[in-house]
């Protein structure tokens, strides 16, 4: 396996990923206040102005401000390139994208055209911006990890989702026709397999290996799977287009083949794992691939069911497919990176402090600026609101509960962001 580069010189400031990383939780504690607000109405129906507000919030105030976030940290290291100017590309696009976040989500409450319209605009912008920016360094790549063809697909399918988004963002503000349920269906493939999952795949090829010390995954899964993913969601949407259900569910079955061999995979190389001491980040990736495994079942169960069941189905395993299985490999990426990027940062001070003849810093080891406890402290409220958000499907009258656990887990992350916060800059002080 090609060795990534952990050079000082190429990591961008803390900063740079910091501001993403502390605003994601807030539209996380927001989303959830909103589903506390409206208690079980919130589920009732995937149309439900609340939950649209909610999920929007969820999937582009928590998991994109992240991925803003991780991606200028993480391409140094499996694609050897840097961002150019990362200082002006994390403030630009943070500006942009955080209100154009808040704008989407008012409203989708309010059914304001001029607030579709406004936050189209804003996260249009924001996201070509980025998108442009990162792009261009992914093709001035020489590495040849299969990271490298991972991250590019998922931000081709980042575009795709993005415009279809606006294109229905403006016709719910009726600026535009109208294009649902089916655009809508479209926009969330390419949203949760196309954007999210294909980018899991490319972060996967590279982390699992070097954190949980496992062999790496097979070339023709890393050689498969991204490409097969775009190329299945594409025939996916021609054929929901032409309404040819026979193709769409050969391609559902393949997509269905391809995720749950990504799943089991990754569950039989941590078997294989050299690492004696068990950690909470193993802990929550094999969460996240169980997860997975669940939505599939739950996904296939929905379409034996009648019509009410089969709505609810599709709209949990949507849910446990976001709060289950891409938020379990988020977060316990969020607490491995943060931890690094702090300790990095401290040694980059560190180094600039030789160089000028100061004092040094007394750096302390990842364990200490968040300590395993409270990552697996995160990881048990993690797993008790996934049961919480299952079980509120069959027993809705307990969506307050569900409601308060979410809370609380967001709650405690933010606290422990803020608490590596604190850490480097009470270091350089």
């Amino acid at each position: 396996m090609e060795q990534p580069d952990l050079s000082l010189d190429q990591s961008p400031p803390l900063i740079v990923s910091l501001r993403f990383f502390l605003v994601a939780p807030l539209f996380a504690l927001l989303s959830m206040s909103l589903w506390l607000y409206s208690g079980e109405s919130v589920l009732a129906s995937r149309w439900s102005p609340e939950l649209l507000a909610m999920t929007h919030g969820l999937v582009l105030g928590f998991f994109a401000s992240i991925m803003f976030g991780a991606l200028q940290q993480i391409l140094p290291v499996v694609a050897g390139v840097s961002v150019a100017n990362p200082k002006r590309l994390s403030l630009l696009t943070f500006c942009l994208w955080v209100p154009g976040v808040l704008l989407l989500m008012l409203a989708f409450l309010q059914f304001n055209p001029l607030l579709f319209a406004a936050s189209a605009t804003l996260l249009s912008i924001a996201m070509a911006y980025f998108v442009s920016v990162v792009g261009r360094a992914l093709l001035g790549s020489e590495s040849t990890s299969h990271s490298v063809p991972g991250m590019s697909f998922a931000l081709v399918s980042l575009i795709i989702t993005v415009l279809l988004g606006g294109y229905l963002a403006l016709g719910l503000g009726a600026w535009l026709p109208a294009w649902r349920p089916l655009g809508t269906n479209i926009h969330m493939s390419w949203g949760l397999l196309g954007w999210i999952l294909i980018l899991i795949f490319g972060i996967a090829w590279q982390v699992v290996p070097m954190f949980q010390i496992t062999p790496a995954y097979p070339k023709w899964i890393r050689q498969l799977l991204p490409g097969g993913v775009l190329l299945l969601l594409l025939v996916r949407s021609m054929v929901s287009i032409m309404a040819w259900p026979q193709l769409a569910l050969i391609t559902d079955v393949l997509l269905t083949l391809l995720l749950a061999t990504f799943a089991l995979q990754t569950i039989f190389l941590q078997r294989r794992s050299l690492r004696k001491i068990k950690d909470a980040h193993r802990s929550f990736w094999r969460l996240s691939c169980i997860n997975f495994l669940l939505v599939l079942l739950i996904w296939w169960l929905s379409q034996l069911a009648g019509p009410a069941w089969r709505e609810k189905l599709q709209l949990l395993a949507v849910c446990l497919f976001l709060l289950g299985g891409v938020l379990a490999i988020v977060v316990g990426m969020l607490y491995k990176i943060v931890a690094f990027l702090v300790w990095l940062n401290l040694n980059h001070e560190n180094k600039r402090r030789m160089t000028n003849k100061q004092p040094m810093i007394d750096v302390p080891n990842m364990r200490k600026i968040l300590p395993e406890k409270k990552i697996k402290r995160q990881f048990v409220t993690l797993l008790v609101a996934d049961l919480g958000l299952i079980m509120v499907f069959f027993v809705p009258s307990l969506a307050p509960v569900a409601g308060i656990l979410w809370l609380a887990f967001f709650a405690l992350l933010l606290l422990d962001l803020l608490r590596a916060r604190r850490v480097y800059y009470r270091c350089i002080a």
